[in-house]
């Protein structure tokens, strides 16, 4: 449980990291090139540890046949440490791109933010002088009535 909230905890250092400054923008598309580039390699090698296991796995069943349990067990110990690197090297690339995804998101909620706000900037006076318009109108309606009762 601490360890998910220490890379809940270091996902928003990054965040906050990037997004600080002028720039930020490119600062957060450059890392996340760099954390999708940084993941690339990891799944190489989680591919290169699945291959390494397999050829574990003959060496356990020559070592079998052989009727050498003592190196078939060192074999076995070796294929299934192979395979837990290959899970850490997939972990740990899925965690990359997840980030990599989430400051992608962001990039997109950022980007239409400002131009709606750049739209809806002269709304405010558009509305007021609307505003005003409908409020003459009614007092010009009110003000007949009257008149026509009087």
């Amino acid at each position: 449980m601490a360890t998910h909230r220490i890379k809940k905890l270091m996902q928003l250092l990054l965040l906050q990291k990037v997004l600080n400054g002028k720039g930020s923008e490119e600062k957060v598309m450059d890392q996340i090139f760099q954390l999708k580039l940084t993941s690339k390699p990891l799944v190489r090698q989680a591919k290169q540890c699945e291959l390494d296991e397999k050829a574990e796995k003959a060496k356990i069943k020559k070592a079998i046949e052989r009727e050498n349990t003592d190196g078939a067990r060192i074999h076995a110990h070796i294929a299934i440490r192979k395979e837990t690197e290959q899970l850490n090297y997939l972990c740990f690339a899925s965690r990359l791109d997840l980030v990599a995804s989430r400051l992608c998101s962001q990039i997109k909620l950022q980007v239409p933010s400002k131009t709606n706000g750049d739209l809806c900037s002269p709304a405010p006076s558009a509305i007021k002088n609307q505003w005003r318009a409908l409020l003459s109108h009614l007092r010009g309606v009110v003000s007949r009535k009257h008149a026509k009762n009087f």
